[in-house]
């Protein structure tokens, strides 16, 4: 749900609209326009200096990863660094970060429950009757998850 949530958001920055039950496509993290709306996603959550540090901390590893493997050939300069790690990076951090709600969680619950009833009242099985779904609520902070199912005999 987390990462639904962010590829909608990060498309709908990039100027595509999508339905709201559609699924965005992929995120294309070797695209620099893509890197720039996740940098700024990036600083409006965590601010600038962690986006700094962040870019900091991916300078040093590639430093490091040249000095174990040299490369053979000088790249030329006029390329643009490969932006798909740092976009990778941004993306993985920004989706722990993203709060999942509490209706869309309800929603959730209600769906799971209306598809494991489909799946045990279908022909030859449990008759409808017999199952019952409760409406999902939230837990107490503390309080385990838990499920009841009830197997009563039938003459």
């Amino acid at each position: 749900m987390r990462t639904i949530h962010l590829r909608r958001e990060l498309a709908l920055r990039q100027g595509e609209a999508a339905a709201p039950d559609e699924v965005p496509g992929p995120v294309d993290y070797d695209s620099p326009e893509t890197l720039e709306v996740l940098e700024a996603m990036f600083i409006e959550k965590f601010g600038q200096d962690e986006l700094m540090a962040l870019k900091g901390e991916e300078t040093t590893a590639e430093a490091v990863a040249e000095e174990k493997d040299p490369p053979t050939e000088t790249p030329p300069q006029t390329e643009k660094p490969d932006p798909g790690p740092l976009g990778e990076i941004l993306f993985a951090r920004l989706e722990a970060a993203e709060p999942v709600e509490t209706p869309d969680l309800i929603h959730l619950a209600r769906t799971r429950s209306e598809n494991i009833k489909e799946e045990l009242a279908g022909p030859g099985e449990l008759s409808e009757e017999r199952i019952e779904i409760k409406s999902p609520a939230a837990l107490d902070p503390g309080d385990p998850p838990k499920a009841i199912l009830g197997l009563d005999v039938v003459k």
